[in-house]
């Protein structure tokens, strides 16, 4: 209950703290990004599970709220606050941590890094718009392509599409 309540401050100071005039709620599901092979640092050998996401993204700051479901991450759920950059029209980056609710991929760890980029167009339907995003979430180690590396925490990483409200 601790951490929730932590989180949540870190939540709350993120919203006042953004330009709220420029923010974006973000309503979005996607895919693991599936490989047939091992150690692809972009995709996850022999898994499949799909992603639902609710994210608040601010001019600088961004939480989300992420439920996986099927696959070796099934019914997990996490809970991330990022620094985000929009270095051109149309771009977003992100990067920060997150909390699981339960080990990443059942064998990682809880807390881990969050990397994003992705594509937006908050007006592309007049008062909505859409993205597609890459989202990766690891210990920040970067694994090593080919064989065993010795740490056990296998990344997550997403590909999927949202509707944008921009306020």
């Amino acid at each position: 209950m601790k951490k929730f309540i932590t989180i949540l401050c870190f939540f709350l100071f993120c919203i006042f703290s953004a330009h709220l005039a420029a923010s974006d709620i973000v309503v979005s599901a996607g895919v693991s990004a599936t490989t047939e092979k091992p150690f692809n640092p972009f995709g996850e050998w022999d898994n499949k599970s799909n992603q639902y996401s609710v994210r608040y993204e601010g001019q600088r700051f961004g939480f989300r709220y992420d439920q996986s479901k099927g696959g070796d991450d099934n019914d997990n759920a996490y809970i991330t606050a990022d620094i985000l950059a929009r270095p051109f029209n149309y771009v977003i980056m992100g990067g920060g941590v997150m909390y699981a609710k339960n080990r990443l991929r059942t064998v990682g760890k809880q807390k881990n890094f969050h990397a994003m980029i992705g594509l937006e167009n908050p007006t592309l339907f007049g008062s909505f718009g859409a993205g597609a995003w890459f989202d990766h979430w690891s210990n920040g180690h970067i694994h090593q392509i080919v064989g065993w590396d010795g740490v056990p925490n296998p990344p997550r990483n997403v590909i999927s599409g949202g509707l944008i409200k921009s306020f």
